[in-house]
């Protein structure tokens, strides 16, 4: 077996043992699932008490809670690549 097989098979077999599930990786995500909506939810009142009067509207927070949510996204689910 080449030299170039073998690290592609010991890279694939990594990228899989990444890919798995397990408790630990969970309860992370888990709390940084939480960590995200207690960040946004304090944003969101904090426009509120500074009054800005968009932020009173569902849509907006709406909009605001999806856009975080896509920029936090490969922070949040970084247990899961490889």
């Amino acid at each position: 077996m080449s030299k170039t097989k073998k690290h592609r098979k010991a890279m694939k077999r990594a990228r899989m043992e990444a890919r798995k599930i397990t408790p630990m990786k969970l309860l992370r995500l888990a709390l940084k699932t939480l960590l995200f909506a207690v960040v946004i939810a304090s944003l969101i009142t904090v426009m509120l008490l500074l009054g800005v009067a968009v932020v009173e509207e569902r849509w907006f927070q709406l909009l605001f809670m999806a856009v975080c949510y896509v920029i936090a996204f490969p922070f949040v689910f970084s247990e899961f690549r490889a």
